[in-house]
C-alpha cells in the first residue's frame, strides 16, 4: 500500500490483475486492504478474467473495489487477425 501511495504521488499507476477468476480469498482480502479508506492509493485497476461475464462481475464485486466494475467483453480474435498478430510479434 505504501509503495502504491508513493508511486501515485508522482506518476499515474495502473494495476493489472490477470485471471481474476482464480483469485483466492486471501488475495481478495489484500486488495480490499489496499483500497480501504480515504487514504487509498489512486489507481487504475484493469482486471482480466477468462470466465463468464456474471462470474467475473461477481469476483470483481467481492474484491472490494470502491466503485462498481465496468465490464468490457472481448470476443475471440478471428483466424485472420490471429495470423496477422502472430506475424507482427515474430517480426
Amino acid at each position: 500500500r505504501d509503495l502504491l501511495l508513493a508511486l501515485g504521488r508522482s506518476n499515474p499507476v495502473v494495476l493489472l490483475l490477470d485471471d481474476l477468476e482464480h483469485a483466492d480469498a486471501d488475495s481478495l482480502e489484500l486488495l480490499k486492504h489496499v483500497l480501504r479508506g480515504r487514504e487509498a492509493p489512486a489507481l487504475c485497476i484493469i482486471a482480466s478474467a477468462g470466465c463468464t461475464a456474471e462470474h467475473a462481475l461477481g469476483v470483481a464485486t467481492r474484491s472490494g473495489l470502491p466503485m462498481p466494475p465496468e465490464l468490457v467483453e472481448l470476443p475471440p480474435l478471428a483466424p485472420d487477425a490471429c495470423q496477422q498478430l502472430t506475424r507482427h510479434l515474430i517480426e
